[in-house]
């Protein structure tokens, strides 16, 4: 049995339920979207379709730096060890 087990189960559950909960109020969030583009001067809410991402990846790129001069390596890279291998 994997160490890891127990909470793999855990992170998965608790994931499902993050899911529910935005799937359950994002019909809301999303009602509220065409009254709030009309206070802010905007004509159609398409505009969110582009601005939401594009600010998104902006934030994501002004961070990348950020944690990669903190040390912090990626969860996806797996680098050999300094020794290499042992037979």
């Amino acid at each position: 049995m994997r160490r890891t087990a127990v909470w793999d189960t855990i992170q998965f559950a608790a994931n499902g339920m993050i899911f529910e909960l935005l799937g359950e109020q994002l019909p809301e969030i999303l009602s509220g979207t065409v009254q709030t583009v009309a206070l802010t001067g905007h004509l159609s809410p398409r505009w969110l379709a582009l601005a939401e991402p594009a600010a998104l990846v902006r934030k994501l790129a002004q961070t990348r730096p950020q944690v990669a001069s903190a040390g912090l390596p990626p969860t996806c890279v797996r680098g050999r060890p300094a020794g290499g291998f042992s037979p």
